[in-house]
């Protein structure tokens, strides 16, 4: 079946992170054709820019606002070219080969992520359907992630649906209420997409969710990389690595100084998103910062693990996960 890589980046600081995903998906997967929009070409390498395989479209499919883009550009893609069409988001990072996921898949099943054991949106998919007046169909438990999300023909209607919810003006006004007032239902486009895919209407579509620690990692923030997950990565990483909110290059998440700050740093440092980087940093120099602006406890830390991508944040993440064990417990305690 014809396959199909899609990623969408308006943000210019992010677009190093378009072409990260876009040089290892290249490189571990030569078969795969890579559709970019929004990205401009004069910042990729000369590589990527004399690829056939690679597709710069600066223009943004109709209707996309912020990160209420993934159905608006899936189903253009869909429509005119069939096969199997992947959503990955911008900063992702391939280690390997991710055929062999999506191999002898039928044309009905859907593939994507799930969240980090320790983030807070593990509610799973039920009350999300619920939130917006669906009929359940399916018990989900795990809350779905779709920094990868990949989809077939079978399942226009299933996006048509999603991007229509996303365009309506309900969605709309709740976006604009502070996260913290917002409702699960309505946090970000992929809780929509939870709710579809538990409701009755959708519920026959076969789904195929990513298996963390053996397929895909989140390592955004000091607890998204869990540590039985680490110690299973010892030899190797999988083959989908989601950087999340903690992007390397992102002046925004590491403005916070303080404690705050300094434990986002070290995070960074430590992230294996920010070791796979550097495979490129010959063809982005702007990548080798990152380690040039390295905390010292992240170069402790590292070099004390022996470089080795997995081991590196385990001493960070048992420090945090330890903290809100104790700090939940006390809470817990109190009359």
């Amino acid at each position: 079946m014809k396959h199909t890589i899609c990623l969408l980046e308006s943000r210019t600081d992010d677009a190093i992170g378009a072409y990260l995903t876009t040089e290892s998906v290249r490189r571990y997967e030569p078969g795969i054709a890579v559709h970019l929009n929004c990205v401009s070409a004069a910042g990729a390498s000369e590589k990527l820019k004399n690829d056939p395989m690679v597709e710069f479209d600066p223009s943004a499919p109709e209707g996309v606002e912020s990160w209420n883009c993934k159905p608006h550009t899936m189903i253009p893609l869909l429509e005119e070219r069939g096969g199997r069409v992947t959503w990955l988001d911008s900063d992702m990072i391939l280690t390997g080969p991710v055929s062999p996921i999506f191999d002898g898949l039928s044309d009905e099943t859907i593939v994507t992520a799930v969240e980090c054991t320790n983030a807070p949106t593990t509610q799973g998919c039920t009350a999300r359907a619920e939130g917006w007046g669906f009929e359940v169909g399916r018990e989900i438990s795990q809350t779905l992630n779709s920094s990868v999300l990949s989809c077939t023909e079978k399942h226009l209607p299933l996006l048509r649906r999603w991007k229509e919810i996303l365009s309506s003006e309900t969605y709309r006004a709740l976006q604009k209420t502070p996260l913290t007032e917002r409702p699960i239902h309505a946090w970000s486009d992929q809780d929509v997409l939870c709710a579809l895919l538990a409701s009755r209407e959708f519920s026959d579509i076969p789904l195929r969710t990513l298996e963390l620690g053996s397929e895909m990692i989140h390592v955004g923030h000091s607890l998204s990389y869990h540590g039985r997950e680490r110690l299973a990565n010892i030899g190797h990483l999988p083959p989908f690595v989601h950087a999340g909110a903690a992007r390397p290059w992102s002046k925004y998440f590491f403005a916070e100084g303080g404690a705050q700050g300094l434990l986002r740093k070290v995070n960074r440092d430590l992230s294996p998103y920010t070791a796979l980087g550097q495979e490129y940093a010959d063809r982005y120099p702007e990548v080798r910062k990152w380690r040039e602006e390295e905390t010292l406890i992240g170069k402790i830390l590292r070099l004390g693990a022996g470089n080795n991508p997995a081991l590196s944040g385990l001493p960070l993440w048992t420090t945090a996960f330890t903290i809100r064990s104790i700090t939940s417990k006390l809470r817990n305690q109190r009359p």
